[in-house]
């Protein structure tokens, strides 16, 4: 284990010496997390570890109050059969304006919509990085759903944002991308993922969870 992490921080080292950003970084180190082998991961979150700490004034993990969303899929199959996916997402720009303007009474905002598109991944079928400045889906939506919003009364800093794509919907698609639209029409956050083959035998579930830390 000790190696493996030695070999993580010389490849890591050869980014940083490149000029890479401090945000595009960590971006990179979390993309590794979701697509690497158990063990390069446990290297990796000891390499995250020292990031965070490394940049944590360039991410803002000092003192500010920094939202972060965690989104959980479950895919319910007709045989009984279920599969869990966990990604990260992005809080976008606008979103983190919203934000700022409701707290100071300029707007009211507020999430009212849960977007499904199809143009999230590349020609690889790698999913495509997300910049904090979109300002919408790869793709035009091929879903606008319903959005079930509740705050976790066990932590109150937390709220939750349900949608669920029934077994009639989207069928025949390839589901890679998703985003949580306010009631101003800007996009709050929005994710990529690796396709999901929509078909009338499934339902998905996504449960989107915003965190204020």
């Amino acid at each position: 284990m000790l190696n493996e992490i030695k070999n993580e921080f010389y490849n890591w080292r050869k980014l940083i010496s490149t000029g890479i950003s401090d945000r595009d970084l960590y971006y990179i180190v979390e993309k590794s997390l979701e697509d690497d082998t158990i063990l390069r991961k446990s290297a990796l979150r000891t390499l995250r570890e020292l990031v965070e700490k490394r940049f944590a004034h360039d991410l803002h993990y000092d003192s500010n109050i920094q939202p972060r969303g965690d989104v959980s899929c479950e895919i319910k199959y007709d045989n009984g059969k279920t599969e869990n996916k966990v990604l990260a997402n992005t809080i976008l720009r606008d979103g983190k304006i919203a934000l700022a303007n409701m707290l100071a009474n300029e707007e009211t905002s507020y999430i009212n919509a849960f977007l499904v598109g199809t143009n999230g991944v590349d020609g690889s079928g790698n999913a495509r990085y997300v910049d904090e400045s979109r300002t919408g889906l790869f793709s035009t939506p091929l879903l606008t759903k319903n959005v079930i919003v509740s705050v976790d009364t066990a932590a109150p800093t937390t709220f939750t944002a349900t949608s669920v794509i029934l077994s009639s919907e989207g069928n025949g698609s390839d589901i890679n991308e998703i985003g949580l639209r306010l009631s101003n029409d800007d996009l709050y956050a929005m994710l990529t993922f690796e396709s999901i083959a929509k078909t009338s035998s499934m339902t998905l579930t996504f449960n989107w969870k915003i965190s204020f830390l």
